[in-house]
């Protein structure tokens, strides 16, 4: 079970991307345990997760936290994931500090997302917001003329 922790404004928008997916997930509930947690914004959540998933397009308290330089905050830009590129609508940061990364800004190199351990637990921290992107793709860019999503016509017909 994935737990998800996210404002109220955006809980309509995580409904919508678990259920699509038919993924088990639910809102994120302080008496429960979960392997996976899945947080997006401020990062003031439960660290006893396996695997924590931080999303936020700005500094957080985590990365505080955890002394973790965030730099070039900056609307649009695209992202680097194995060979693929992949558009970014909204606010992103990367972590320069972090060397070589999953994802990297097409631009910079540096990388947009880090991994880290803490004894039996990790956390990887992504430096943009899933569920603002997300929004963004439903409701403004009509995926059909946008170049890196053409492909969604040929989904979309099947």
């Amino acid at each position: 079970m994935i737990g998800v922790l996210v404002d109220s404004g955006d809980r309509e928008t995580a409904r919508e991307f678990f259920e699509l997916f038919k993924t088990p997930w639910e809102f994120y509930r302080q008496d429960r345990h979960y392997e996976v947690l899945l947080c997006v914004g401020e990062g003031k959540f439960d660290r006893t997760a396996k695997l924590g998933i931080l999303y936020a397009s700005s500094k957080t308290e985590w990365d505080d936290d955890h002394q973790t330089e965030c730099c070039q905050q900056r609307p649009t830009r695209t992202l680097l994931y194995q060979g693929n590129r992949i558009p970014i609508y909204g606010n992103s940061v990367t972590f320069p500090e972090k060397g070589a990364g999953l994802l990297e800004d097409e631009e910079s190199h540096e990388p947009m997302a880090h991994i880290a351990r803490f004894g039996e637990r990790w956390l990887a921290r992504i430096g943009y917001d899933l569920l603002s992107e997300i929004r963004t793709l439903l409701t403004v860019v009509n995926p059909l003329s946008t170049p890196p999503y053409r492909h969604w016509n040929y989904i979309l017909r099947y």
